[in-house]
C-alpha cells in the first residue's frame, strides 16, 4: 500500500542524521567546528552507536573529500583550518574508526602549520589561536607516541613552542590554555603526554530547546549546529 511519509514517524535524532547525510557535502568549510570534519566525526560516532556502516561510509566520503581539498591556502586556525582538521584525523585513529599512521597522514598539514612561526603568534584563542594549535600539536604528539613513529614536526618547531608556553602570562590565555601549556611543557622535557584528556564533546556547543520545527535551516557543524546536536544526543545515553 502506499505509505503516508507522516506515518513513518522519525524522530528527531532520525531527522538530524537524514539531513546531515543529504546536506553535508555541500558546505564548503571543511574544518572542524562547523564544517564536514565535525560532520564526519559525528556520523562516525553515531555509525558506531548504530552498529550501521551506512552512517560510516558516508563519512568516509566526506573525509576523502576533506583530505583531497586540504590545500596549502587553508588557514592554520582550530576553527576551520589545518589544526582541527589534524586534529580530527587524530581522532579517527585513536578511537579506532580508522587505521594508518597520523604523523604520514598529516604530513602536508604538518609542513604548513610550521611555516607560521609560533613566537609571532598574538592570538591565543581556541578557535582561531595558540589555544587551537596546541589541541592538536598536543594530540598528534600522543598518536605519534602511541604508535611508536617518529615525531611529527620538527626540533627547532617544537623548541619554539616550548619557549612560547614558557613565556606566556596569565591574563593571556583561558583555563584551558594553561593546562594545555603544563601538558606541552611536561612532553619537552619528558617525551611523555600526560593528562590530555579532551574528548570531542568538550568542543560541541548547542542550544537547548526543540528541533523539530528548524532542522532544515539549523547550521550542521559540532559547534552550534545539528552535528554537535547529535553527538550530544549519543553521549547523553
Amino acid at each position: 500500500r502506499h505509505i503516508d511519509m507522516m506515518e513513518l514517524n522519525f524522530g528527531v535524532t532520525d531527522r538530524i542524521i537524514h539531513h546531515l547525510m543529504l546536506s553535508a557535502c555541500f558546505t564548503s568549510d571543511i574544518g572542524l567546528f562547523h564544517g564536514r570534519m565535525g560532520i564526519a566525526l559525528a556520523m562516525s560516532e553515531y555509525s558506531r552507536d548504530k552498529e550501521s556502516d551506512i552512517y560510516f561510509d558516508v563519512a568516509s566520503c566526506l573525509l576523502d573529500n576533506i583530505m583531497e581539498n586540504v590545500h596549502k591556502n587553508l588557514a592554520c586556525s582550530f576553527d576551520t583550518g589545518l589544526p582541527g582538521i589534524g586534529w580530527g584525523i587524530e581522532y579517527l585513529i585513536q578511537h579506532g574508526f580508522v587505521e594508518g599512521e597520523s604523523v604520514d597522514i598529516c604530513e602536508e598539514i604538518d609542513q604548513k602549520i610550521m611555516e607560521t612561526d609560533p613566537k609571532r603568534i598574538t592570538d591565543f584563542s581556541l578557535d582561531t589561536g595558540f589555544e587551537g594549535l596546541l589541541h592538536y600539536v598536543i594530540y598528534h604528539l600522543q598518536g605519534a607516541i602511541n604508535q611508536n613513529t617518529k615525531l611529527p614536526f620538527d626540533d627547532g618547531y617544537l623548541s619554539d613552542l616550548y619557549d612560547v608556553c614558557t613565556q606566556l602570562k596569565v591574563q593571556e590565555g583561558s583555563e584551558v590554555l594553561y593546562l594545555l601549556l603544563d601538558v606541552y611543557k611536561q612532553f619537552y622535557l619528558s617525551g611523555t603526554i600526560k593528562n590530555y584528556n579532551v574528548t570531542l564533546i568538550d568542543f560541541v556547543s548547542v542550544e537547548s530547546g526543540d528541533l523539530s520545527e528548524k532542522i532544515t535551516s539549523y547550521p550542521l557543524g559540532l559547534k552550534g549546529g545539528l552535528a554537535g546536536k547529535l553527538l550530544k544526543n549519543i553521549f547523553a545515553k
